[in-house]
């Protein structure tokens, strides 16, 4: 029994994560677990609910989770009439017009090989494809 003592000395079983706090605050050298499993020291905080949510914690992540995608599909749609809209300033085009392909910004007037007539030429590492 005196291993047992030894490994559970400083260690106090509290009913609540609040009692936990309050235990742990007015004597830092202590560690509070609670009946759900959490653990609590000065300077750390580990969660131990092995439980389940329960039905009413589920339906707050629900709604929630909706309310967001709400205000997501209202972001969505000011952005898309923002983008829909012409830019002010004379003779720009609106964003989407400006698709450059796969090269790192805008057309430079130079022609670039295309894959197809660049099969002779050395390939990444230098050798012939």
């Amino acid at each position: 029994m005196p291993a047992v003592r030894r490994l559970l000395r400083g260690i106090v079983v509290v009913g609540t994560l609040e009692e936990a706090e309050d235990l742990v605050y007015t004597h830092p050298e202590l560690t509070a677990v609670t009946a759900e499993g959490d653990l609590l020291g000065a300077h750390f905080a580990q969660g131990g609910s092995a439980g389940a949510p329960s039905l009413l914690e589920v339906q707050a992540s629900v709604d929630q989770a909706a309310a967001e995608l709400a205000e997501l599909g209202v972001r969505c749609e000011e952005l898309a009439r923002e983008q829909e809209r012409p830019s002010s300033g004379a003779g720009s085009a609106p964003r989407s017009s400006r698709s450059w392909g796969s090269g790192a910004g805008p057309p430079t007037g130079r022609s670039r090989p295309s894959p197809s007539s660049s099969a002779g030429s050395p390939g990444r590492h230098g050798r012939r494809r």
